[in-house]
């Protein structure tokens, strides 16, 4: 599908700026009642039954899918997982270093 290109409009500069939207679809957010879960396993269980639901009720439904955003993150202190780029290294807190250091 190509991009909507919407009316140009000019920049601080003086230069053409064009605002394309990409990626247009229509998202679904599950109700209350996926939070009350305590692993991934049950939410994802229960979008996939959603899907299922939206696929038997919506015509011209060409793709619907669970999806999720995979993020990584510290299993000791719940940051977001960053290193070293030459040496591996993480950065976030103690206990990661010295793990990092121990399977060195």
């Amino acid at each position: 599908m190509a991009p909507h290109k919407s009316q140009s409009n000019r920049g601080d500069c003086g230069e053409m700026k064009q605002i394309i939207k990409k990626n247009i679809r229509v998202e679904v957010e599950p109700g209350v009642k996926l939070y009350r879960y305590n692993t991934d396993e049950e939410q994802i269980r229960d979008c996939e039954e959603m899907v299922s639901q939206i696929k038997r009720h919506v015509d011209n439904a060409l793709y619907v899918s669970v999806e999720w955003d995979t993020l990584e993150v510290c299993s000791f202190c719940g940051y977001d997982w960053d290193t070293d780029k030459e040496t591996g290294e993480p950065f976030c807190c103690q206990k990661a270093i010295e793990e990092w250091q121990n399977t060195k």
